[in-house]
């Protein structure tokens, strides 16, 4: 059943908030509820879910989420390499740092530093 009167931004502040608090547990939880209820993701909840993964160090389920990305034709924001960038620091992997930000395309690095969307600037990190 679809929930009502939920839209995305509902989750997604929601997502950020447990993102930025190291609990990418809950913000996955969220994201599979916004799925039963038939809300639809969007860029900002796969940038704060990647956010809250990295955070953690948990790079291999956040490019799990980059290639959902690809594949539902979102194209991430700056802080979206900026959080797998991070990532691989927390990992103490900076090779694998230095590659995710070389391997910035010149297309979609220059995507995402484009100004972010009003709906977004409620969940900026």
């Amino acid at each position: 059943m679809k929930a009502v009167n939920v839209v995305p931004v509902t989750y997604n502040t929601s997502i950020q908030g447990y993102s930025q608090e190291g609990n990418s547990e809950m913000g996955s939880r969220l994201f599979e509820e916004m799925s039963r209820n038939q809300v639809n993701a969007n860029i900002v909840t796969y940038s704060a879910l990647i956010l809250g993964l990295c955070k953690e160090g948990r790079t291999k389920k956040a490019a799990y989420l980059v290639k959902q990305l690809d594949r539902k034709r979102f194209v991430p924001y700056a802080t979206t390499f900026s959080a797998l960038i991070e990532g691989q620091c927390v990992k103490n992997n900076s090779n694998h740092a230095f590659v995710n930000y070389f391997d910035l395309t010149p297309v979609l690095l220059s995507r995402a530093l484009e100004p972010i969307p009003g709906e977004v600037c409620g969940v900026c990190v």
